[in-house]
């Protein structure tokens, strides 16, 4: 009907099984294997309303990440599958996602890990 309002589910794109084989595992390696388009990958939302705190917080999480997981070794804490939460209008995983630290990286090996991947 003319003026019917639409809003895309960024949940629902996310589970897709055709974009996202076994959505509901938690496969981040699957980022590595197949780049997403802008239709398929939309943590940020899209169009005019992107969040304008994307580049900020894509720059944060890799600087946080590459910080953290150069100085230990990190596994989930449980194999309980985790079940995302309607949050305002955005969801998230309920309770977070419970990692606990399985190891610490030597300082040589930070430095190996740094000197063979700017190879």
């Amino acid at each position: 009907e003319p003026g019917t309002l639409l809003i895309p589910s960024i949940y629902l794109t996310h589970h897709r099984e055709d974009l996202y084989p076994n959505p509901k595992q938690f496969k981040p390696e699957r980022f590595l294997e197949h780049q997403f388009a802008p239709s398929e990958y939309l943590p940020f939302g899209g169009g005019n309303r992107r969040c304008i705190g994307m580049a900020f917080a894509l720059f944060e999480m890799k600087l946080v990440l590459a910080t953290v997981l150069s100085r230990v070794q990190m596994e989930l804490a449980d194999s309980k599958p985790v079940q995302p939460v309607r949050k305002g209008l955005l969801s998230g995983p309920e309770g977070g996602v419970r990692m606990v630290v399985t190891g610490r990286r030597s300082q040589n090996e930070r430095i190996l890990e740094t000197t063979s991947s700017s190879v």
